[in-house]
């Protein structure tokens, strides 16, 4: 950042209100000037850290059809926000993306934001000081685990009325599935990882990130022996649900948690996406074989306060650090995402972006 925007940063953001990042141009990524125009933003922050998430990948690749999400996993320092609100300038805080505001990029110096105090408030949430930034970082992703598993036993329970689901496998082996894995054997739950090919599997062993999760390839799973199936790859899709339902026990349970589109329906019956959407709970015979499926989608308030709590407590154990990948900088990320979604470079775990000017 040149100096007279670095002056402007620091002096509360005077008009023109304007930032260096990554943005989307026709699913283009560039890195550049971003600039904040119309009324004032309500909110401005300093970006400390920003992950790169699977769904910016694919938001990249033109592939999200209902909003964008481009940079949300964040760690920030508030530098102004309205005063009626509970944000203070200097409050660390993570950012909630299922709360609608209007925003600029978070894989930026700077990010500008505007709405009520009251939506600011559910967006915004502070962050104990003691958790480094690299173990903030996961707020978001831990709080849809979170939301993920408590779907996950609330159908099971609902379609079973018995107890938890003791045995569950995951159809990929991404850090979605990883982080609800964990969350699930630190319950006591049987979990095993599965994924189409072997060299994540195998990244992920080397890292020690699945020391105690049984993990294999999909074609390995044995038919008929879980009682829960998450359909976990990037896409609820119909090679992920007929090896969902092939391996689900008759009468469990196949959780939708890998993207839908818009009206989506598998196999010309399933409504995946508003099962998925609407986390509902459905009765479908497959082959003869009766099978419940439900939805999880996105995370609440309540689910981030529980996801910090995990992370202050269990971040060690959990491995996260583990999980982290590779850190690259703001101007390297355009290049770096095409690379990813060209097949050109192999990303196992998290990245992390430094956002922070030289």
């Amino acid at each position: 950042m040149g100096a007279d925007m670095h002056e402007r940063s620091s002096d509360q953001h005077r008009a023109p209100f304007i930032t260096r990042g990554v943005t989307l141009t026709g699913g283009v990524p560039s890195y550049g000037p971003i600039r904040w125009s119309g009324v004032a933003p309500d909110f401005v922050a300093r970006v400390e850290l920003a992950g790169l998430c699977r769904s910016d990948l694919r938001e990249a690749l033109g592939e999200r059809a209902v909003r964008s999400d481009f940079g949300h996993e964040l760690v920030l320092r508030v530098l102004s926000a309205p005063r009626e609100s509970c944000l203070r300038s200097g409050d660390r805080v993570v950012y909630d993306p299922h709360i609608e505001i209007e925003r600029t990029s978070g894989f930026a110096e700077t990010f500008f934001a505007r709405g009520s105090s009251e939506v600011l408030e559910k967006a915004f949430l502070r962050v104990p000081e003691a958790m480094p930034d690299e173990i903030a970082l996961f707020c978001e992703p831990m709080a849809c685990a979170v939301h993920a598993t408590r779907a996950l036993q609330r159908h099971y329970k609902a379609s079973n009325g018995q107890g938890a689901a003791r045995a569950v496998a995951f159809t990929a082996a991404g850090l979605a599935s990883l982080l609800q894995a964990k969350i699930l054997k630190a319950d006591g739950v049987a979990v095993s990882l599965y994924n189409r090919t072997w060299p994540r599997i195998e990244a992920l062993r080397r890292s020690s990130v699945v020391e105690a999760i049984d993990a294999s390839l999909l074609a390995r799973a044995v038919s008929d022996s879980f009682d829960t199936v998450v359909t976990s790859g990037a896409y609820s899709d119909s090679a992920s649900l007929e090896v969902a339902f092939r391996i689900v026990r008759p009468g469990g349970l196949v959780l939708l948690f890998g993207g839908t589109h818009p009206g989506e329906r598998t196999f010309g019956l399933l409504d995946t996406d508003g099962i998925r959407r609407s986390e509902r709970l459905e009765t479908v015979t497959i082959s003869g074989k009766i099978v419940l499926v439900g939805g999880a989608y996105g995370a609440t308030t309540a689910d981030f306060v529980d996801a910090m709590d995990i992370l202050h407590r269990s971040a060690v154990s959990l491995g996260l650090r583990n999980i982290l990948d590779r850190r690259i900088r703001l101007s390297e990320l355009p290049s770096h995402i095409r690379d990813v979604n060209a097949g050109l470079s192999l990303s196992y775990g998290k990245t992390i972006v430094e956002t922070r000017p030289l």
